[in-house]
C-alpha cells in the first residue's frame, strides 16, 4: 500500500537502498501490475558489513545493509508474477541493452572479491560463495524485446542454444539474494534480466538520453502489463531505471 511504503521509506537506512515510486502509486490512473521498484546494491560490503574493519565504514555499510534487507522484503511481499532486473555487470554488448533469453539462470558470487579488487588481496577478512538459481519469463522477455526494439537498441541474448543456464554473477546474485532471502520459500519468481551495454562506461554522455527514454518506455510497458511485476535495479543501473518510475 502507499501508506505502508511511505512508512518503510521513513525507517533509518531504508532510503539509500530504495527508490520506491510512492508518488506514482498515489496517482489514480496508475494500474497495479507494476507493484514495486527498488535500487539494490551489489557491493559485497553491503551484503556482509562484517568484511569491513574500519568503524566508520562498517557503520555506513550496516545502514546500507539494513536498507537493502528492507528493500528486498518490500519486493518479496509484493508477490510479483515476474521480476525485471537491470544489471550493469551482466552480459554486455557494445551498444545494445541485452535481454537474457535462456530459460535457466544460474550463478555464484564470491563475497569479499569486490573489496579484494578495490583494495588488494589482503583486504577482505573472508571469502565465501553465494549461489542463486532462477528461471526466465520468456514471454515477458519477448514482449519487452518486441516493444522496445521499435525505438531503442535492444537485443535478445541466448547462449548454448538455450540448453545450459545463462550465467549470473555478483551484479545479479547479490542484488536478487535480498529478495530471495526475504521470501517465504527462499526462491524467486520468473525473471527478465536486462544487461547494460559497454558504451555506458566511456560514452555515457552520448547514450544517456536514449537510456532515459528507454527507461520511460519500459515503465509504461510494465504499467500496462497483465502481470504483477517488480523492477529492481542493481546499483549503478539506477540512472537507467529511475525514469521509468518518476
Amino acid at each position: 500500500s502507499v501508506a505502508g511504503a511511505t512508512q518503510l521509506l521513513a525507517l533509518p537506512g531504508y532510503t539509500p537502498a530504495l527508490r520506491c515510486c510512492v508518488s506514482a502509486l498515489n496517482r489514480r490512473r496508475f494500474v497495479m501490475p507494476l507493484v514495486a521498484a527498488a535500487v539494490l546494491p551489489h557491493g559485497d560490503f553491503a551484503f556482509d558489513p562484517s568484511l569491513l574493519s574500519n568503524p566508520t565504514s562498517r557503520a555506513a555499510a550496516d545502514g546500507l545493509h539494513r536498507g537493502s534487507l528492507l528493500a528486498g522484503r518490500l519486493l518479496a511481499d509484493a508477490a510479483p508474477d515476474a521480476i525485471v532486473l537491470t544489471t550493469p555487470h551482466g552480459l554486455q554488448t557494445s551498444w545494445d541493452v541485452g535481454i537474457y533469453q535462456n530459460a535457466a539462470l544460474q550463478g555464484v558470487a564470491t563475497v569479499g572479491r569486490d573489496l579484494q579488487e578495490s583494495f588488494g588481496p589482503a583486504s577482505p577478512r573472508k571469502l565465501y560463495p553465494v549461489s542463486l538459481d532462477g528461471q526466465t519469463d520468456a514471454g515477458l522477455a519477448q514482449q519487452i524485446m518486441d516493444v522496445l526494439s521499435a525505438r531503442h537498441n535492444v537485443t535478445l541474448q541466448r547462449g548454448w542454444n538455450g540448453v545450459l543456464p545463462m550465467p549470473l554473477h555478483w551484479g545479479e546474485v547479490l542484488a536478487l539474494s535480498y529478495v530471495a532471502n526475504a521470501s517465504a520459500a527462499h526462491c524467486l519468481p520468473p525473471l527478465v534480466t536486462l544487461g547494460l551495454p559497454l558504451s555506458r562506461y566511456n560514452l555515457s554522455s552520448a547514450v544517456a538520453t536514449g537510456f532515459l527514454q528507454l527507461g520511460r518506455d519500459l515503465g509504461r510497458l510494465l504499467e500496462a502489463s497483465s502481470k504483477r511485476a517488480t523492477s529492481p535495479a542493481s546499483s549503478r543501473a539506477r540512472p537507467f531505471l529511475e525514469p521509468a518510475f518518476s
